[in-house]
């Protein structure tokens, strides 16, 4: 894979962009936590209300754990992508090696892919398959 190398300050630059939306992961994280953990307080209320209640109580809870699940994924991807900025491996698409366009970087910092591979796995069902050039 090409190494893309940014000069220092946009380096600090997308670091601060990484740290900030870590931030807001680690408070949605927290929150969304928090909303499974209130889920369960309605289960356990629920018990001796009817069924239907006790379903959505559930259905609530599950929801909860799946968007924590899902923002701890993105939680991961932002710490590898800070990885790869200070390892110089940052901003070469992981599936045809061409740069990524800064400003892509500077609104999805963790992307791994330019916008048209990214175009291409989305559209081709997650499938990892580089566009022919």
């Amino acid at each position: 894979m090409t190494t893309t190398r940014f000069s220092p300050v946009v380096v600090r630059e997308l670091d601060r962009r990484i740290t900030e939306a870590l931030e807001r992961s680690a408070a949605r994280s927290t929150a969304l936590r928090a909303d499974a953990g209130q889920a369960l307080d309605q289960l356990d209320v629920s018990d001796a209300l009817d069924d239907e209640a006790s379903d959505t109580a559930v259905a609530l809870h599950i929801e909860a754990i799946a968007l924590a699940v899902s923002n701890d994924h993105g939680t991961a991807e932002l710490d590898a992508a800070r990885h790869r900025l200070h390892s110089q491996s940052y901003g070469s698409c992981e599936a045809c090696e061409a740069p990524i366009v800064l400003a892509r970087l500077r609104t999805l910092p963790e992307t791994r892919w330019c916008l048209r591979c990214s175009q291409s796995i989305e559209v081709q069902g997650r499938r990892l398959t580089p566009l022919a050039t």
